[in-house]
């Protein structure tokens, strides 16, 4: 963490505060087996009363096909819509607390069911029910991968530490390793 304040906002005389961040790169990979692993510090995205985004494949908008994890208002899922279907994978545990370290992996197998899991604060993995098999879309409706939105308007409220995207479906020890945390 850095020493000083690293993005200043110069004020005269007033209070001035700054949105949470999103990002969003290029993401030119087809649709496949991956494994999708995002880490991040809970800022709040449990709070949100509607659906908000951690990490997306596709447009923007909410245009299909595309690939989400999100919490969805009760907790956190994954999804895969098609132009015709849609999975859904939904965790049922218990929810971080503000400031614990979360860390999700989402995957789509070779058959194109999906599967989310998390570990919260580096402790055991717990898994959501897979779904059933899928047929992968040709494309993504977009190339964008964006991280921290939410589906409405406003930007989403987790700290992002890390993000990695890797073909077929990984465990979380793999992930960890690749990133360098185990």
């Amino acid at each position: 963490m850095a020493a000083n304040v690293s993005s200043y906002i110069a004020t005269t005389g007033t209070s001035a505060s700054r949105n949470a961040d999103q990002i969003s790169f290029s993401f030119l990979a087809r649709p496949q087996s991956l494994t999708a692993y995002v880490r991040f510090v809970e800022l709040g995205s449990m709070l949100a009363s509607s659906a908000m985004r951690i990490l997306h494949i596709g447009l923007l908008a909410t245009t299909n096909p595309r690939f989400d994890i999100y919490f969805s208002g009760t907790n956190h899922a994954l999804a895969i819509v098609t132009a015709s279907t849609s999975r859904t994978s939904v965790l049922a545990g218990s929810l971080p607390a503000l400031g614990d370290v979360v860390e999700l992996r989402g995957t789509i197998a070779s058959n194109g069911a999906i599967q989310l899991h998390r570990a919260i604060n580096g402790g055991s993995e717990e898994s959501a029910t897979a779904t059933a098999a899928l047929v992968l879309p040709t494309a993504w409706a977009g190339t964008n991968l964006i991280l921290n939105n939410e589906i409405t308007t406003r930007i989403g409220t987790v700290g992002v530490l890390n993000v990695l995207l890797l073909r077929g479906v990984q465990t979380l020890e793999t992930m960890r390793q690749v990133i360098g945390i185990s």
